[in-house]
């Protein structure tokens, strides 16, 4: 996993790697950039896990940069470390869908805290991601199969069953038996 800390003063990215204990975190590698350009650079480059960022940036804000990489690179988790607490830069910041908001100057233990909350939800990330994409291909194999039986599909089946039950209560285990499969299936 890694880790790209992007913010125009040097020393505050400087505070950053010497006071969060990474010993304690999954980063294989943690980056620095101290403009949006130079970001940008890393992202052609490397698979970016997590950005730490400032707002207030010469030649592009940390708003931009975070607009851009939705657009690039959606998998990253955004995360905003700025002095400035306001309402339109936090408005912003939901706009662009940020995972968190970190007001500077901030604590190792609360840096250490978010870090690890977004390592988190690069995995949950990941692990939807698998299970959609293992999905498609199970749906690829079966349909063709379950057309050429000449049956409607489980998905259809169960769609038919919940419309036709939509006032009684119904259990995921009670709709599995109902076509025949096991509640995991």
């Amino acid at each position: 996993m890694n880790l790209l800390i992007v913010d125009d003063e040097k020393y505050a990215i400087q505070g950053i790697l010497d006071g969060v204990a990474w010993e304690r975190l999954e980063f294989k590698e943690v980056l620095t950039a101290n403009s949006f350009a130079q970001a940008v650079e890393i992202f052609g480059v490397r698979r970016i896990d997590a950005m730490l960022c400032d707002i207030e940036m010469p030649m592009g804000s940390g708003l931009d940069l975070i607009e851009w990489v939705r657009e690039h690179s959606p998998e990253t988790v955004n995360i905003i470390l700025s002095c400035h607490d306001r309402f339109d830069f936090a408005r912003q910041a939901v706009k662009l869908q940020c995972f968190d908001y970190v007001m500077k100057p901030a604590t190792s233990e609360a840096l250490l805290e978010v870090l690890d909350k977004a390592i988190a939800e690069v995995k949950e990330r990941r692990r939807q991601a698998l299970l959609q994409e293992v999905g498609k291909q199970y749906a690829h194999i079966v349909a063709p199969a379950e057309e050429s039986a000449g049956r409607a599909s489980l998905a259809e089946q169960a769609a038919h069953y919940i419309l036709a039950h939509i006032d009684e209560p119904l259990t995921v285990d009670d709709l599995a038996d109902r076509l025949y499969v096991s509640a995991d299936h």
